[in-house]
């Protein structure tokens, strides 16, 4: 009987692992630029374990300095793209290029689909409590230059964990007495990859206090929105930024958007989260600031109803963002509905309600970008608000999961997210070119065999060699080393034109041989 029970608790299990509608996944393996033939080969992997078929697309953009994601039309792509491709491994695409008029700095996207609707709902419920939890017991602590030590070591915290899933860069700006050290990681978009959907929050605390709600719990909320959303393919790009110096006057937010963000980038939208982990179902928990009745009657109202109890999240806009207030609320009743949304529009940039201005996302409301601020309300709900009792032992991680669940519900509809997986190729054919040119090789046929030589040690070289239309006839793996001699073993030859390819890390060079009689 107890075997019985085992064996049927085990089906459960693996029907319901089975029912979930898992993406496929896409590796490269290897990239190999072959300028005599102006080609560039990729190797991949691309497995589904519930589709056999799948679409491959490749989209090539130009990040060149004047023309940031301007796509690039190859003259022909073949191999295992489009539909169907079969799930598997040792997959490539051969891409044709003009290699002299393609400008010199690219990025493939390269992306995989089962064909497989959305499920927003089974999405968001990746969303983990435990893994905010586990994240912010890590980073709470003197986050500022009274503890140097311990700032650093959140940084290095923030940047190995999001770099995990998508690679981050350092912007770093020194404007004496301050230094900031902002963070971006960006998932492209494979169509509209210039248009960015953002989602920010400040890593900097105040001196005195650990800064678990302020703002720890908006850190891991990315960090978590980060860990679900990074595999899959969006048709627009997903930023994700961490500011530094927020408590010092919104400067990391400032220096960003004026000196750090890549002038060719379009932020369409913000998500900013500032504090989003206090809850109480406590009446009285909830005050307001002098005036709000009168400027946001039918808020308070709903507020007061419910015995001013802060067990909701507030929805910050101002007039250019009211249709994101929109947008979050509307995911929010319909992929949460047990999270109470209280939504609050600005009027103009917010000037005539400075309380409601107190993040960054402010500095894009000022640059006429939409943003919305997600917050907890601060000291009109949290009393440990900006003291050494900010403590993640106060917070609810399972109303803070519900928070980050209704914004990567927003953050999926606004990039306009597929069910499908992309990855990013960047190629310098400027570098490969040039390593290209380098290499000269030399070869004699005797019998069974050649001998080849280089002009320079070349690791690990594949050496394949085909006849003029296109057979393999031997394959190799070896090192090549400076002007010494490697023998390459091959089946004895009739006399004719044969290619001799060459594959490397950084590229690949063919070359005619003539094989001739004896």
């Amino acid at each position: 009987m107890k075997k019985f029970f085992y064996l049927f608790a085990l089906s459960i299990l693996f029907l319901n692992v089975n029912s979930q509608n898992l993406i496929p996944k896409i590796t490269k393996k290897n990239v190999f630029i072959n300028q005599i033939d102006n080609k560039i080969d990729i190797d991949f992997d691309v497995t589904d374990h519930d589709n056999g078929d799948l679409e491959v697309k490749c989209r090539i953009y130009n990040i060149s300095v004047d023309k940031k994601y301007e796509e690039v039309i190859p003259q022909m792509i073949d191999g295992d793209i489009g539909f169907p491709v079969k799930q598997g491994v040792n997959k490539k695409i051969s891409i044709y290029l003009d290699l002299v008029s393609t400008p010199s700095n690219l990025v493939i996207v390269l992306s995989a689909y089962d064909r497989e609707a959305m499920d927003i709902k089974e999405l968001i419920s990746q969303v983990s409590p435990a893994k905010l939890q586990e994240h912010l017991l890590q980073i709470q602590g003197k986050r500022n230059t009274s503890d140097p030590t311990f700032y650093n070591a959140s940084r290095t915290y923030i940047t190995n964990q999001t770099e995990k899933y998508l690679p981050i860069k350092t912007l770093q700006t020194i404007s004496p007495p301050y230094t900031c050290i902002n963070y971006e990681a960006t998932k492209l978009g494979t169509n509209n990859p210039s248009n960015i959907i953002a989602m920010d929050a400040h890593y900097d605390c105040v001196p005195i206090s650990p800064g678990a709600d302020d703002n720890g719990s908006g850190v891991v909320g990315v960090l978590e929105a980060i860990r679900i959303l990074s595999e899959y393919s969006f048709k627009k790009s997903v930023r994700f930024l961490f500011f530094d110096l927020e408590e010092l006057g919104l400067i990391g937010s400032s220096v960003y958007i004026a000196n750090q963000i890549d002038k060719r980038d379009s932020i369409k939208s913000v998500i900013n989260f500032e504090m989003i982990g206090y809850y109480s179902d406590v009446p009285n928990s909830q005050v307001f600031p002098n005036g709000f009745n009168v400027l946001f009657p039918e808020a308070y109202n709903a507020v007061v109803a419910n015995n001013n109890k802060g067990d909701f999240i507030t929805n910050v806009g101002c007039t250019n963002s009211a249709y994101l207030m929109v947008a979050f609320k509307t995911n929010a009743n319909t992929y949460v509905p047990e999270l109470k949304v209280i939504s609050l529009e600005a009027f103009g940039t917010g000037t005539f309600t400075p309380d409601l201005r107190r993040s960054d996302h402010a500095v894009f409301w000022d640059r006429n970008i939409p943003a919305v601020m997600i917050t907890d309300g601060a000291n009109f709900r949290n009393k440990n608000y900006h003291t050494a009792k900010d403590s993640s032992h106060y917070l609810n991680f399972d109303f803070m999961a519900n928070v980050v669940r209704a914004a990567i519900a927003t953050l999926v509809d606004w990039g306009e997210i597929e069910h499908g997986t992309s990855i990013e190729i960047p190629l310098d054919l400027s570098t490969a070119s040039k390593n290209l040119n380098s290499y000269k090789f030399y070869t004699i046929y005797e019998r069974d065999h050649f001998l080849l030589k280089s002009n320079s040690n070349i690791k690990n070289a594949t050496l394949e060699l085909f006849d003029v239309i296109g057979n393999s006839v031997c394959e190799e793996k070896s090192d090549l080393q400076s002007d010494i001699l490697t023998r390459i073993h091959c089946p004895s030859l009739i006399p004719g034109i044969y290619y001799l390819t060459v594959k490397y890390s950084t590229g690949a060079q063919t070359q005619k041989i003539f094989v001739h009689g004896f």
